[in-house]
């Protein structure tokens, strides 16, 4: 025993480490997958490494990002070449990113305008520890609508139900519980009991509390 224990503990050791990572790959795919916006990681080169589904829905269809020898871009090619400028400058120099990186403006063929965020990733342990090749992640956003918030992120979260969502949504738009009951077409007392219900499980103790709550939800985008 005395000659076989260490190598157990070192086999223990190297499973559970396994076992974190999968932890940590699958929460991270869930977070991602959760967000309205479409999300692209790539790599210093501009290629991408990861695109949750939203993305991957716009990469099929080139509209209004698509592939282009083998790296990100748009239809138009001096908005592909900001964009690949602004991934570089992430994987070299974060800092000197500016306003490169923020709110670059593209159009899908309808028309809509939108806004791609490039947000570095290289810098940082935590960063460093999330997908070793991405330098950046894009997150690919409508430009004429405010951010929302995910509902199965709000569910996976803090586990609200539909109901408690929407009282959470319309509490942080502003609306009264007066105003919210005429809204949904339930008693204020209703309005209360879900309200409490979303106090508990987010942890909040006031309105203002659950606004904050919800714009640091929809943050970049």
């Amino acid at each position: 025993m005395r000659v076989l224990a260490p190598h157990i503990r070192r086999a223990v050791t190297i499973s559970n480490l396994f076992d974190m990572k999968t932890v940590e790959a699958a929460t991270f795919s869930a977070t991602v997958e959760a967000l309205t916006a479409g999300v692209v990681l790539v790599d210093e080169d501009s290629k991408i490494v990861h695109s949750n589904a939203v993305a991957t829905a716009m990469l099929a269809a080139g509209d209004p990002i698509l592939t282009r020898h083998g790296r990100i871009a748009v239809q138009s090619t001096a908005t592909t070449t900001s964009l690949q400028s602004a991934i570089a400058q992430a994987a070299k120099d974060e800092a000197a990113l500016g306003q490169k990186g923020i709110g670059i403006p593209i159009l899908r063929e309808s028309g809509d305008p939108l806004v791609i965020h490039v947000l570095p990733l290289r810098r940082g342990h935590m960063r460093a520890g999330l997908i070793q090749r991405a330098a950046a992640a894009l997150f690919v956003a409508s430009a004429s609508e405010p951010p929302q918030i995910s509902h199965l992120a709000l569910t996976q979260l803090y586990d609200l139900t539909p109901a408690e969502i929407r009282i959470f949504e319309l509490i942080c738009e502003g609306h009264t519980r007066d105003a919210i009951s005429g809204l949904l077409g339930v008693s204020v007392a209703t309005v209360k009991s879900h309200l409490l219900h979303v106090f508990e499980k987010t942890g909040c103790r006031r309105q203002v509390d659950l606004v904050r709550l919800a714009k640091s939800l929809t943050f970049p985008v």
